[in-house]
């Protein structure tokens, strides 16, 4: 089993080197990955897709990071408050990472992006949200079970 399976990452960023480079890179480790270049796509894209992560450039032209992820967690629904966050960043680390994770991110990667670290950051961060969906799916299958025995009977 891949490092990243059964896990929908959204990553935004306004590059689109950066974008292909992790969206092959996670899918490469089983994520399903959904990219935009803009906050405007980002949240167009959240319209009809919860992903389990996401991943968002801080230097974001029109709405920064910050000012996107905000947006995200101030949406009515309770899903979206807790959405792991990762910060990515071609800024000095030092002047960003008090903003990005006064925000709410939970991690800031510098780019170039250690790959190998942000694909176990985010493993890390989603692991819980894996853990309820394959137990959602054990119950399930118990109940479907459950109920065919209860049939039978």
């Amino acid at each position: 089993m891949s490092k990243l399976s059964n896990r929908c990452l959204l990553v935004v960023d306004d590059d689109a080197d950066t974008r292909l480079l992790l969206g092959m890179a996670l899918e490469f480790e089983g994520a399903e990955v959904l990219t935009a270049a803009s906050a405007k796509e980002a949240l167009d894209l959240l319209a009809w897709r919860k992903p389990d992560a996401l991943l968002c450039d801080f230097g974001l032209p029109e709405v920064n990071g910050c000012e996107l992820l905000q947006e995200i967690r101030t949406k009515k629904a309770r899903v979206w408050q807790r959405i792991p966050a990762i910060a990515v960043t071609a800024y000095d680390r030092k002047q960003v990472l008090p903003e990005a994770l006064a925000a709410g991110f939970q991690l800031l990667f510098t780019k170039p992006i250690d790959l190998d670290g942000l694909t176990a950051a985010i493993a890390e961060l989603t692991q819980s949200k894996v853990c309820d969906l394959i137990h959602s799916k054990a119950v399930s299958a118990l109940g479907t079970e459950h109920s065919r025995a209860v049939e039978k009977a």
